[in-house]
């Protein structure tokens, strides 16, 4: 998954979010009742955030993995 902001079903997501997000248990139920996610080229209009990390897309650039409410994942170069 690249770094784009995705939209998957009626909701939408940061990439280091939607990757994870994809492979889980409910990635794959999600996989089978919508589809695939859709990469978007710009951020969502109107502005909303991502559904796992509620960081708003006009501040995506700033973290790339984890956010000040989450710690980044561990075996990351971060954690």
């Amino acid at each position: 998954m690249s770094d784009k902001p995705h939209r998957w079903g009626h909701e939408h997501f940061c990439g280091p979010d939607l990757s994870t997000l994809y492979r889980s248990a409910q990635g794959g139920e999600l996989l089978n009742d919508i589809g695939f996610p859709v990469a978007l080229d710009a951020p969502p209009e109107p502005p909303t955030f991502c559904s796992s990390c509620l960081q708003w897309f006009d501040e995506a650039e700033q973290h790339t993995e984890g956010s000040e409410h989450r710690p980044p994942q561990k075996g990351t170069e971060h954690g």
